[in-house]
Order: C-alpha cells, then structure tokens, then sequence
C-alpha cells in the first residue's frame, strides 16, 4: 500500500521513470506527481484505526479519488541527516521533485520565477495568515506555502515574579504596563532575591535568542522585501544594544554574559534559577516534570510565554519564526502545473496543518485553525499561539547559504562588542560594511 522511497534508492533516478503518459487520439493526457519531503507526518497512537500511518499517505488517497488523470502521486522522504543530499541528487539527474517540502534553508535560489510556480495563479490563497506567507513572496508573486511554523518568546516564571514583591497586572493590563522601562523595575526587584532577570547570551557573539532585544526597539537586521542589505545600522538598533549593555552592567542578567550560551539559560530556567529567556515550550514543558523527578526543583513553577518588553514607543514586541515550506517546480505544462499547485494545497490544508500542532507541536497558518489536543493543548502552546497571533512575526537571517553569510560578522563582532573591544557605533558601522560586502555574492 505505502509506497516511500527513501535516500538509498533515488540513486537510480533517470527521465524516463518520471515520464508523463502523452495523450494521443483525444485521450486523457495523464500525469505523475513526485514529492520530496524531509519526513513523513504520523497520525496520532490514538488514531491507530486509521488506514494509513502517515497524513501524507492519506492526502495522496484524497487527490489520486480527485483527480483521475494522476497515476500516481510518489512520495520520497529524504530521511534523518540528509540535508539537501536528495534533493540535489534528484536535479543533478534532471528529475528535480514536483513538489518539495522541507525547511526553509534548502530554498534561497528556488523561490522565482524561472523555478518556482507562481502559487497565487492556480490557488486562492486568502485562508493562510499573511504575515507568514509574505515571507515567500518574491516580486509579487507567492513562490512557497508554509506547512509548519514555529514560534520562539519570552518565557517567564511568574512564581518568582511573586516572590519578589511584584504585583502581576490583570491581562487586560499586562501589555501596555509589559515594557522596557518597566522590566527595569522588575529586573532590580529580582536581583533582591539573587535572580537574575533574563540571560543574555554572548557565547561567540551574541546569539538569536538575545536579538529579540533589538527587535523590542523597533530594530531589525533586513527589510524582508530585501535580503541583499542589512537595516540594522539604525538609531533603533542602537537603543538596544544600550539597553543590552545596561542589562549586564546593572547586574540584571545571568554573569559573564560574554560565556553564556542557550543551553545555559534553558538549565538556569527550568531550575527556578532565571526569570526569562527566550524559549520554545519544548525546552520547558518536558524539563520542568524532570527537573521535579531529579529533586532539583521542588515545586514545577507557575509560567508561561509572553512578548519580549516592548520599547514605550511600540505597542508590541514580534515573535520569532521559522517555517517548513512546499514549493512546486515549474514542468512546462499548465495543466500539470495546475495539478502540482492543487496537491500543495491540499498537503498545506488544515487537516495536515492539525495534525502538525496535535502531534508536533507547530503552529497553524490557516487562519482560524487552532486545534486543542495533543501538545496544543499545553498552556504553554496556547500562551505561545496567543502572543504569535497579536504580536507578529519576524525573520532575522536571509535563508539558505546566505544566512550563514550574514550572520558569521555577526557573531565575530558581536563577541568583541560583548567583551568591550568596540563601541557600540563600531559593532553597527562594521556589520553593516561587512555584511554587505558578503552578501554581495548571493544576490545582484
């Protein structure tokens, strides 16, 4: 019944194993479908009476009933390690996948026009959320549709904001009074009682997790309409950094912030040892029970995941996002073209997009979806759901190797700037000159 290819076997991949049945005398002209994907998508244990195993399997039923001039719909998962292996394999042989799902790195030079399906011609596309799906449209035209998004906030350990002598506004409130001065406030509160804060993390520069700050302020690394240059080199951005250094300098931060790394804050967290940090609830939901189980804590604290403190001059502070996307590749043919663009859409809809949350943990675009089971049933998925829908999202790196590109001078300069080498001025001016020059490669 199942029919999933993995890695081993794509070696073998030539033109004539994808051909397409011609249409000869009036008949029906008839098409296969390749999709490549990263991995397949398990139904629940508790949906065990289902005929398929995996949500692929059982859309690929779903379109071949809709669509009888398919043959066949081939699913090629990659498999665990691979990276872009496959795929790369798979157009080096000229038999590129018709559909290709996988995280958003492997996209940077496919997401156009001489690649890419131009989506928004075949689909109506009003039912995804916009701010995400603007990520992947290039000159107007939606190249990719993501199928998984997952969110990073702020969690926070109101246990030990009580225990501190702070007053916890009513959430009607929480937004407008959750600002950077007033975390000040709360930061001095803490440090009474020896907590530091939040964690800022300087390890090799300063990490993803710590540019929230920036984004607090207004700041942001790149216009999203254009990788090629960075817009960091702001009044905002220097704002930030200020406040970064006045976090570390006043004590409010977790010592040595020049050594301090995510695997830190997530230990001093889930041990009642820091009051926030950037997170994902898959580092807290799993830790706390076995933290309690180690006696290492004695009691799993009251949290949940919030915006970052907002800069007085913004009414919000954006989460952090990143995205698994499908994408067709252009065959030449618009009615096959049509038919790749259909089966996006359905493998993008929102019975794939609920098992997505119920079981991995992800988030819907589909607007108005919010399923409430399995691990989206969590408070602490919903705290995170919540503060995504208000807040909106942001993108700090362009994808694929150019991410790397700009992001190394980060880093570099970012750890000097940590340990006092260069001013703030110099880490803004520097960047943006090196960044650029390094981008340069990746895009005219």
């Amino acid at each position: 019944m199942k029919k999933i290819f993995f890695a081993i076997l794509i070696i073998a991949l030539s033109f004539p194993l994808f051909a397409e049945g011609g249409a000869e005398d009036g008949a029906v002209e008839t098409f296969k479908i390749v999709a490549l994907s990263g991995g397949g998508l398990r139904f629940p244990e508790s949906e065990s009476y289902r005929e398929y195993e995996f949500v692929e399997e059982y859309n690929r039923a779903k379109f071949l009933d809709a669509n009888p001039n398919v043959t066949e719909v081939e699913l090629i998962y990659r498999g665990v390690n691979t990276g872009s292996q496959v795929y790369d394999m798979m157009r080096a042989a000229g038999t590129p996948p018709d559909v290709y799902t996988d995280a958003t790195g492997y996209f940077e030079k496919l997401l156009n026009a001489d690649y890419a399906i131009p989506l928004e011609k075949y689909l109506d596309l009003s039912r995804y959320q916009e701010q995400v799906m603007d990520i992947y449209k290039k000159n107007g035209h939606q190249y990719a549709i993501p199928v998984n998004n997952v969110a990073v906030a702020m969690t926070i350990n109101l246990s030990l904001l009580r225990e501190a002598g702070i007053e916890i506004p009513a959430e009607d409130e929480w937004q407008e009074q959750w600002t950077t001065d007033n975390f000040l406030i709360i930061a001095e509160a803490l440090k009474q009682i020896g907590i530091p804060a939040t964690a800022i993390q300087g390890k090799e520069g300063l990490n993803d997790w710590t540019c929230f700050w920036i984004y607090a302020f207004g700041a942001r690394f790149f216009d999203p309409m254009d990788w090629s240059t960075t817009t960091i080199n702001s009044p905002e951005a220097y704002e930030a950094l200020e406040y970064i250094k006045l976090l570390v300098d006043r004590g409010y931060a977790m010592p040595d912030a020049f050594a301090v790394s995510d695997d830190n804050a997530v230990e001093a967290f889930v041990t009642n040892k820091l009051f926030s940090s950037a997170m994902q609830n898959g580092h807290t939901d799993p830790s706390f029970p076995a933290m309690l189980a180690q006696g290492k804590i004695t009691e799993i604290p009251d949290y949940t995941f919030v915006e970052f403190p907002h800069s007085p001059r913004l009414d919000h502070a954006p989460v952090s996002g990143y995205q698994t996307i499908s994408s067709g590749h252009v065959s030449g043919n618009p009615i096959k073209d049509q038919l790749i663009s259909d089966y996006i859409y359905l493998h993008s809809g929102p019975l794939f997009q609920h098992y997505v949350a119920v079981v991995g943990g992800g988030f819907p675009i589909i607007k108005g979806l919010a399923p409430m089971d399995g691990m989206a049933a969590l408070p602490s998925y919903q705290a995170i759901a919540k503060v995504s829908k208000t807040a909106g999202y942001y993108q700090q790196w362009p994808s694929g190797p150019a991410k790397f590109a700009a992001r190394r001078p980060w880093k570099r300069l970012s750890d000097l700037w940590i340990r006092g080498k260069i001013t703030t001025t110099e880490l803004l001016d520097q960047y943006e000159a090196e960044a650029n020059e390094a981008l340069k490669e990746f895009f005219d």
